[in-house]
């Protein structure tokens, strides 16, 4: 069920520079250099204490591969029950889509409400909306528990760019009102947005006021030590090169090239930074990347030209855009594939921003399944698995690793739910991962022409 499609689609003492996916290092139009690193990497604030890599054997009740939001919501909320749990992150925390994302913390899913209904039909999809608005609320509930400072913001406006978007919205606020009792969306006219987002560019759009943005890197690490406080064990620099399984389907270990961990459950979570492990969940989804520029910072004029309440807003195209300000007054717009196509599109959209300097550019992976419902199970007897958020992430992982505990904890009737979805195989997903992603843009930018 969805209310919007954005894609999600740090210099921390403890870590080394995560070096931004790889950021290319070009120049805007005007010749100002840009960092190569990410924004979020150069303004990252941590509590983390040091983390290193994994050193001969061990054994814990739980062992995690993958140190984004979910496997470090995991780790939490398996340690506050009292597990004994070991983190294993290839390179540094919060590396992947988890610390490099737009940061937007948004209700619903990527795939379309008839599609949900027609999946797990209307009851089971009365739930799972729900629990992606119960993930919004524990992001927060997360935050303020563990005092994680992430410039953590509500609202959020998807905006309507033509009569058929206006339309569809319209819909989608009727029937989730009159089907699901849900009140939380609203049509903004454009009088109004023009309060919240000052540009021409718009027909009105949906307002969430439950949604909102935040600093993701800071976010992820900031669960990530209180993982860390509550008891779990975490490796960085500790890349799984391979899995001991038994004949009967368990995994009895994950071994590193310096150790070893053996556990009673293993979680796989690293979503789109998937390795050659596990190709059968690898199949399952394409690898998106997701391009962000970050400006210098604005002055109050230009702010109250742009986004003055400073929400987050993406818009309803196919290949769209998505931007918010940041603590420090810059905007950070993503969707575009370069520079140069990024200020163009700042220019488009604000015009008294046309001249303002690019600072940052970064980008990272989104995890995309074949109908944008997210991928959670069992592989074998004893690996739980949770990928392809397919642009939801910020949220959904949070509230996965919530569910993932549960499961382990022998709780698993909200984890079965999510388990209902079975995005299809993609054949060759691997090996032909950048030319399908090719060839998606240029249908889906034709599309957006109609």
């Amino acid at each position: 069920m969805r209310t919007m499609r954005p894609a999600e689609r740090s210099l921390s003492t403890q870590q080394p520079s995560r070096g931004a996916e790889k950021a290319v290092p070009l120049r805007a139009d005007m010749g100002r250099q840009i960092a190569h690193e990410s924004y979020y990497e150069a303004t990252c604030q941590s509590n983390l204490a040091p983390t290193f890599a994994l050193q001969g054997d061990t054994h814990a009740d739980v062992c995690i591969i993958g140190g984004g939001l979910t496997g470090c919501s995991t780790a939490l909320h398996l340690a506050q029950r009292g597990y004994d749990v070991a983190v294993l992150e290839a390179e540094t925390f919060g590396h992947g889509a988890s610390g490099r994302s737009g940061g937007q913390v948004i209700t619903g899913l990527s795939a379309g409400i008839e599609h949900i209904e027609k999946v797990l039909g209307r009851d089971d999809a009365a739930h799972v909306w729900e629990m992606t608005c119960e993930a919004v609320a524990l992001t927060g509930q997360l935050i303020e528990q563990h005092g994680i400072d992430c410039d953590f913001r509500k609202g959020y406006l998807h905006a309507a760019n033509k009569p058929r978007h206006k339309k569809e919205q319209l819909a989608l606020i009727e029937h989730m009102a009159t089907r699901y009792d849900y009140h939380g969306l609203r049509w903004m006219e454009v009088d109004e947005m023009h309060r919240q987002v000052v540009t021409q560019r718009y027909i009105g759009g949906t307002w969430d006021a439950d949604s909102g943005h935040l600093h993701p890197l800071n976010y992820t690490l900031g669960i990530a030590a209180a993982a860390q406080h509550a008891g779990a064990r975490l490796y960085s620099d500790s890349r799984v090169i391979q899995l001991d399984e038994s004949t009967s389907g368990d995994t009895l270990a994950a071994r590193t090239a310096n150790g070893r961990v053996t556990a009673d459950f293993f979680v796989y979570a690293v979503d789109a930074y998937s390795t050659d492990l596990l190709p059968e969940l690898a199949s399952r989804m394409v690898r998106v990347p997701s391009h962000i520029v970050a400006t210098a910072p604005l002055t109050e004029e230009q702010l109250a030209g742009s986004l003055p309440t400073r929400i987050a807003v993406c818009d309803a195209m196919y290949m769209l855009d998505y931007y918010r300000i940041s603590h420090d007054n810059r905007l950070l717009l993503g969707g575009r594939q370069s520079v140069a196509e990024a200020q163009r599109r700042i220019g488009w959209l604000f015009p008294t921003l046309a001249e303002v300097p690019l600072d940052y550019y970064w980008n990272g992976l989104v995890g995309v399944t074949a109908d944008q419902t997210p991928h959670f199970g069992l592989h074998g007897k004893n690996m739980l698995f949770a990928q392809g958020y397919s642009g939801h992430g910020m949220a959904l992982a949070g509230l996965a690793g919530q569910l993932l505990a549960e499961t382990i904890g022998g709780q698993a009737e909200r984890f079965d739910l999510f388990s209902q979805f079975a995005p299809r195989r993609i054949p060759m997903a691997r090996q032909f991962n950048d030319p399908m992603v090719a060839m998606a843009s240029l249908f889906y930018r034709l599309k957006d022409k109609l």
